[in-house]
């Protein structure tokens, strides 16, 4: 949380996006909400690679902060990162608390249907939200043509 000490962007946010105090107050409370339970539920399920796992819960939280500076839907491009969200959002109590204390309402996660967007377009308007916030997309977890649920 946010206590007026910490006023470097977290998640990685670029040096020179400019924020304001309320999108910085919400990527706090995104960079710092324990996630631990899910955590420990991808470990023990075994549902991603061990090194992967801090990677994919650190871009889940980046894909969730997205959501700051685009609030419209952006696709799922990353298989990793959406088991990262099922498995959250199977700790309910903990995803709606999540969701309120960074956005003040609850984030539906809505698959891809065969009707959905076109991909190209999709990862277009993925990519260039990241890269304006964060930089490149590590290509190991984001990807056109990756996963979309």
């Amino acid at each position: 949380m946010v206590d007026g000490t910490d006023l470097q962007p977290p998640l990685g946010v670029r040096p020179d996006f400019a924020l304001s105090a309320a999108q910085l107050r919400t990527l706090h409370v995104l960079a710092n909400y324990d996630l631990a339970p899910v955590r420990e539920r991808l470990l023990r399920e075994g549902l991603l690679p061990s090194t992967w796992l801090d990677e994919a819960l650190f871009e889940f939280r980046r894909y969730l902060g997205l959501r700051v500076m685009k609030p419209e839907r952006l696709a799922m491009l990353s298989h990793p990162i959406d088991v990262v969200w099922h498995t959250c959002l199977l700790f309910s109590r903990l995803y709606e608390e999540l969701c309120l204390q960074a956005f003040g309402e609850f984030v539906h996660h809505e698959p891809a249907t065969e009707s959905g967007p076109d991909p190209v377009a999709s990862w277009r308007r993925f990519a260039d939200a990241y890269l304006r916030l964060y930089g490149e997309p590590p290509g190991r977890l984001w990807r056109l043509g990756g996963y979309s649920d």
